[in-house]
């Protein structure tokens, strides 16, 4: 919950223009919960969507990455899921639609394997359920944008069921 609310402060601190102070949120919280690897996940990926929102698109990358092998390494596919999909937000902003793409469908991939191989509670399913409509619409996106009409069309399709 402390991780939550540090991120909550952190990104209205960036919506009212004090993105320094909203970094020191972050920062602090990734070395509070370094030893908690979930809540450690969650700091990384928080640190990542901050860059986003000030457009440091490596900085952005650095942190999902870290945050990717961290989920990898502990079987989070949930989180894997995620990150491969914020990943590929940023990528997407680079106009990097091929690794975009490829971001996008390593989360479909992980999502899917997740409804088919685990026994996911009601609120864990509509999570990934919701997580893989995301996706299906983001990479229809990405599709459009690489005027790949077929798989645009696909996805967009997808998205709507």
């Amino acid at each position: 919950q402390l991780c939550e609310i540090t991120n909550l402060l952190a990104i209205d601190l960036v919506e009212n223009d004090k993105p320094d102070e909203g970094l020191i949120f972050l920062e602090k919280a990734e070395k509070l919960f370094f030893n908690y690897k979930e809540v450690y996940n969650l700091c990384l990926n928080n640190l990542g969507c901050f860059y986003i929102l000030t457009k440091n698109n490596e900085k952005s990358l650095y942190y999902f990455e870290k945050a990717l092998i961290l989920s990898i390494e502990n079987g989070n596919k949930i989180y894997a899921a995620e990150t491969y999909l914020n990943i590929s937000t940023v990528y997407n902003k680079m106009n990097d639609y091929p690794n975009a793409v490829e971001m996008c469908l390593n989360c479909i991939i992980t999502l899917q394997e997740l409804l088919i191989t685990d026994t996911l509670d009601d609120e864990k399913y509509t999570g990934v359920m919701n997580c893989l409509i995301i996706s299906y619409r983001s990479l229809a996106v990405l599709y459009d944008n690489l005027n790949d009409t077929h798989n645009a069309i696909l996805y967009y399709k997808l998205s709507e069921t």
